[in-house]
């Protein structure tokens, strides 16, 4: 329970623009993730304190690292939730990191995988 309400924590604080809490609510995580061998949490804190450093103008380079690293991860794995968040904070990275052209590439895949996501869940 303590994993979930971290996790959506930091979801919250991403989505408030509240960047420097991401980072610390993530390292929390991170810590507490690595404590229940919960890899799926581990994950989820690595790119959403990735996106937040980007965000803050911190270790750019490594952080974009890790959500192309993450990316390809959720493509060998098959989950197209996954998929579409990699694609989103990417998008939001790269933005931040001046590369409107390559973000706007992960926004329409994202946009992409949003729309076959809903399409199989209408069960067309």
């Amino acid at each position: 329970m303590r994993l979930e309400l971290l996790r959506e924590r930091a979801v919250a604080a991403l989505s408030d623009a509240d960047y420097q809490d991401v980072v610390d609510l993530c390292d929390e995580l991170l810590v507490v993730a690595r404590e229940h061998q919960d890899s799926y949490s581990e994950q989820r804190a690595g790119d959403l304190h990735a996106t937040a450093s980007c965000l803050l103008n911190r270790s750019v380079p490594e952080s974009i690292e890790h959500l192309q690293y993450s990316l390809a991860r959720a493509h060998e794995r098959k989950v197209p939730k996954d998929i579409y968040r990699c694609h989103l904070n990417l998008d939001r990275a790269l933005s931040a990191a001046g590369n409107a052209a390559e973000a706007q590439t992960h926004r329409a895949a994202a946009d992409h995988v949003a729309m076959r996501m809903r399409y199989h869940v209408g069960g067309r």
